[in-house]
C-alpha cells in the first residue's frame, strides 16, 4: 500500500509535531482543533480511502461512501502509548470505526518497548497494512467469517474483534431453546477460528446456517400461529 505523501503546509504542520520535545508529545494533540491539524488528518484520511478502495485494513469491509465520519484513521501502533508515531506515514490508514473502537490501544508489537519506528513484518503481531499481505494471514469465508492462516492472522482477528462477524447469526430470546441455540452459534464461531482445514471450515459454516435457518423458521411458525389466534 503506497503511504501518504506529506507536501506544502501539510508538511510544516507535521514537522512542527515531530521537533517537539518528547515529553511535549502526546495522542492528544491530534484532537487539536487548530495548528493545522484538522487539514492534515483530511489529507491522511482522503489518501487511503482512496488506495484503499473504500476498504477496511482490518474487517475488509467495502464502505463506498464519501461522508467523511464513515471512516476512522487508523493508527496501526496506538497513539496514546506511543504518540512519537503519531504522524509516521506507514503507521497510517483508515478503518471501519467498529475495527478502530475494537482494536484500540491494544499492544501489535512483538516488542512493545520499541523507541524507532518498526519497519519490519516480522516486529508485528497482527497483519499489518503496509508491510504483509492480508491474504496470506486470513481467509474470508462467505458470510464474512474469518479464519486465520497462521498465528498473526489470528491475532489479528482477536485485536479487531473480526469474530463479531459470527455473531450476526445470534439472535438473543427469552425462551432456554433460544438462549441454547446462541450458545451453539457462538461457540462454533470461536471453534471456526481454530479450524484445521478446508473440510473443517466447511462444515462448522453449514452448522452456522442450519441454525441460522432453524431460528427463522421457528420465528417465521411463531408469527404464522400468531395470526391464527
Amino acid at each position: 500500500m503506497n503511504a501518504v505523501k506529506y507536501e506544502g503546509d501539510i508538511k510544516d504542520t507535521v514537522d512542527a509535531y515531530n521537533a517537539l520535545n518528547k515529553n511535549s508529545q502526546s495522542g492528544n494533540y491530534w484532537d487539536k482543533t487548530d495548528a493545522g491539524i484538522p487539514e492534515v488528518k483530511k489529507h491522511i484520511k482522503d489518501h487511503y480511502k482512496k488506495v484503499q478502495e473504500h476498504t477496511c485494513v482490518y474487517c475488509q469491509q467495502k464502505i463506498v461512501v464519501e461522508h467523511a465520519m464513515a471512516w476512522d484513521i487508523e493508527h496501526i501502533i496506538p497513539k496514546t502509548p506511543y504518540p512519537q508515531f503519531l504522524f509516521t506515514e506507514e503507521n497510517l490508514a483508515v478503518s471501519c470505526k467498529d475495527c478502530n473502537l475494537i482494536k484500540f490501544d491494544k499492544n501489535v508489537l512483538k516488542n512493545p518497548k520499541r523507541k524507532r519506528f518498526p519497519k519490519k513484518s516480522e516486529d508485528y503481531i497482527i497483519s499489518h497494512p503496509h508491510y504483509d499481505e492480508y491474504d496470506e494471514h486470513i481467509h474470508i469465508i462467505a458470510d464474512k467469517l474469518y479464519r486465520p492462516k497462521d498465528a498473526k492472522g489470528e491475532k489479528t482477528i482477536e485485536v479487531c474483534g473480526l469474530l463479531r462477524f459470527a455473531y450476526k447469526y445470534t439472535d438473543y430470546g427469552e425462551t432456554n431453546e433460544d438462549i441454547e441455540i446462541t450458545k451453539q452459534i457462538v461457540k462454533l464461531g470461536k471453534e471456526l477460528i481454530s479450524a484445521s482445514n478446508a473440510t473443517e471450515t466447511a462444515f462448522i459454516i453449514d452448522c452456522l446456517k442450519d441454525l441460522k435457518d432453524f431460528r427463522e423458521k421457528k420465528s417465521r411458525d411463531i408469527y404464522l400461529k400468531s395470526l391464527l389466534k
